[in-house]
């Protein structure tokens, strides 16, 4: 078990690896005020790192479904998840605004409205159907988080509901959100698969506000492959099989993001799976991802990816105009900058995250039920894309 866990660490190093060579050197290709933001030429061959995103899914499917046998009922579950994911929330937040305001290069400008979807991941759209105005997010790529909390939210009423129907439920759910996900594609004839009519119906405007949709099928074959460590023999292996083709039509034509890539979607959709099976269940294949190093990195990956963008890109932005850089020395800045973003987030994982972790289930008398469980099972990460 504890092989397999670090086996998941290290592809949390990977997936978060992407995501941020993504956002260093291919997204911001062209910033807010028109022009690359980048002292350096991007490389739109990089557009894939944004679904490292996806492999986070696949892994919270497996170790929520962990941590679910772990915990006494759903608000237990829910202090865990609140334990595990707010406290480094609130604290990026404050060290993104403070950036922000220190180095004000344009790249990520601060607007009013920004804390109440930054403090609290639900997006404006979400309190938009509540008549409350809020700001874009603080960074981006904070998306991701909101449709990790809508998993947890999903996935901790099936299985509290009947637990030993979990899978079965989880996956009856996920067709019933794939096709109001396809209903609102029609309604409004393609036009909800970008999410820009918001205005025709309270079914696109609850799309925007609850985007699990778009995603349900990773978190779905995350849990089968769980169920199948588990229980061994074909157990799982029929929700697995019915997520690959379900996941494949939504990102191709049902998702925000699916347009124009073909072939190539269709191809690192399938590789993104494959990854994952085999670190699940091949571990010889897998084995270096079990190395000390990208464990590391992995269990201190969701620091990295909330301080990673709106910090690293706009210190990048920042020094390229004060020195003048551009081309070698501009990259080579960028990859310090990464490796020294890298660092702050091995630290405030050992001295923010676990520490502030430990005490809120402290206040509920119900600890992890040991130091192990505590650093590694409980440590369902999240990353994304900041489209």
């Amino acid at each position: 078990m504890q092989d397999r866990l670090d086996r998941l660490d290290g592809l949390r190093a990977l997936a978060v690896l992407l995501v941020v060579l993504f956002h260093f050197f291919s997204r911001w290709h062209e910033g807010p005020g028109g022009g690359t933001v980048y002292p350096y030429e991007s490389v739109d061959a990089l557009w894939f790192g944004a679904y490292g995103v996806q492999l986070f899914f696949m892994i919270s499917g497996f170790v929520v479904s962990l941590t679910l046998e772990k915990c006494h009922g759903l608000p237990h579950f829910a202090i865990r998840r609140f334990a595990r994911l707010w406290p480094m929330l609130w604290v990026s937040t404050v060290l993104v605004g403070v950036v922000l305001l220190a180095l004000p290069v344009g790249v990520f400008a601060l607007q009013p409205g920004q804390l109440l979807p930054s403090l609290t991941l639900a997006p404006p759209a979400f309190w938009s159907m509540l008549n409350i105005t809020a700001g874009p997010y603080v960074d981006g790529v904070l998306w991701s988080l909101w449709v990790e909390v809508l998993f947890y939210g999903l996935a901790g009423v099936i299985y509290f509901w009947r637990p030993g129907r979990f899978l079965r439920n989880l996956t009856i759910a996920a067709l019933l959100l794939t096709l109001v996900q396809a209903l609102i594609h029609w309604r409004l004839g393609g036009e909800a698969a970008g999410f820009v009519e918001v205005g025709y119906n309270l079914a696109s405007r609850l799309a925007l506000a609850f985007p699990l949709g778009p995603n349900i099928w990773w978190f779905v074959f995350g849990a089968a492959l769980y169920t199948h460590w588990r229980e061994g023999g074909r157990a799982g292996l029929g929700a697995a099989a019915l997520a690959v083709p379900m996941q494949l039509l939504t990102s191709m034509w049902l998702a925000p993001w699916g347009g124009g890539r073909g072939l190539g979607l269709l191809a690192l959709v399938l590789t993104l799976f494959l990854i994952f099976a085999a670190t699940v269940l091949k571990p010889h294949v897998a084995k270096p991802l079990a190395h000390p190093w990208p464990s590391l990195v992995g269990r201190s990956s969701y620091s990295l990816y909330l301080l990673h963008q709106a910090i690293g890109v706009t210190v990048v932005a920042a020094a390229a105009r004060a020195f003048g850089w551009n081309g070698p020395i501009a990259v080579t800045f960028s990859v310090l900058t990464i490796t020294l973003i890298t660092a702050l987030s091995i630290g405030t994982h050992k001295w923010i995250e676990k520490p502030s972790q430990r005490w809120i289930l402290g206040l509920t008398n119900r600890p992890p039920d040991s130091p192990q469980h505590r650093d590694r099972s409980d440590s369902t990460s999240s990353s994304a894309l900041a489209p």
